[in-house]
């Protein structure tokens, strides 16, 4: 009767200790895909900024149509140009005067903003060198009397980006060394409450995969299981940024969604197991009278 009190009181611990250690793997890869989706959202919208970056090609005033067309076709077919949009000198007046708040021509007597093309360049080519040789070669072409960009804010952005992505590294390699160790601690823990039964399969001649291979199994398991808890997590995280900062546009994108889902599980199954199979094997090397000193 008593060894099936300590029987049940040593099941409900390993069970505990398993629980405990399957809730914060989860938490650690819950951190770990929040840190990644917004690194993601981050880099998407310093993207949408880079591609928002215009660079105003603005035409002389007597330029024949033909020419025109020819120097937007040699504009679209320029690396890195995703769209360009042309605007009459009408156009450009009109946005002018509602931007200033009353009309600047009855005063002048005339219209002297200049009808101009508005390029804009894919994301990767929204550098400030990129941009630069673009300037140089847009402003030689025929009917162009000037090319006009926000080159400073440019060269600030991508500063800020270069040293955004240095911080974001130096903080993921230490949250993933943390997270490690909190693992590698979690899963001893579990490993050292199976420590009496793990020594009496020794004793009895149990060989060494024999003991492993249950363990190994549940540690894939225990993986799987902490991954369902941060997938569930996570995306009660995104579904709740979305509804609630819509204006923001957190990605929802279903290749970005499974990608960061698929690396949480190999990362869940894989930390797991291999872990738990790396401190099994220091158990299984010791001495079977240090049992009492783990």
């Amino acid at each position: 009767m008593l060894e099936d009190k300590n029987s049940k009181k040593i099941r409900r611990k390993i069970r505990r200790a398993y629980a405990v250690s399957t809730v914060s793997i989860a938490l650690v890869l819950f951190i770990l895909g929040a840190v990644g989706y917004f690194i993601v959202n981050i880099r998407m919208a310093s993207d949408r900024l880079m591609e928002n970056m215009t660079m105003s090609v603005m035409l002389k005033d007597k330029i024949k149509s033909e020419d025109l067309e020819t120097l937007k076709k040699n504009i679209e077919k320029y690396e890195g140009v995703e769209h360009i949009e042309f605007k009459s000198k009408e156009e450009a007046a009109k946005e002018f005067k509602e931007f200033i708040g009353n009309d600047f021509e009855e005063f002048l007597k005339e219209n002297p903003i200049p009808a101009s093309i508005e390029v804009q360049m894919d994301a990767k080519y929204s550098t400030s060198q990129h941009m630069k040789d673009a300037e140089q070669h847009f402003g030689r072409m025929a009917g162009v009397r000037e090319v006009i960009y926000k080159g400073e804010i440019m060269d600030q952005i991508s500063n800020n980006l270069r040293k955004f992505n240095f911080v974001m590294l130096i903080f993921g390699a230490v949250l993933l060394i943390i997270s490690m160790v909190l693992i590698v601690n979690t899963i001893k823990i579990t490993l050292v409450s199976k420590r009496f039964l793990i020594n009496t399969m020794r004793l009895v001649g149990a060989t060494r995969w024999f003991i492993e291979r249950p363990m190994v199994i549940r540690a894939v398991t225990q993986g799987f299981g902490a991954w369902v808890i941060a997938a569930v997590m996570l995306a009660g995280m995104v579904a709740g940024l979305n509804e609630g900062l819509p204006e923001i546009g957190f990605t929802k994108t279903p290749e970005i969604m499974v990608m960061l889902f698929g690396c949480l599980l190999l990362l869940g199954v894989l930390i797991s197991t291999l872990f738990t199979w790396i401190i099994l094997r220091k158990m299984l090397k010791s001495n079977s009278k240090n049992i009492y000193i783990y």
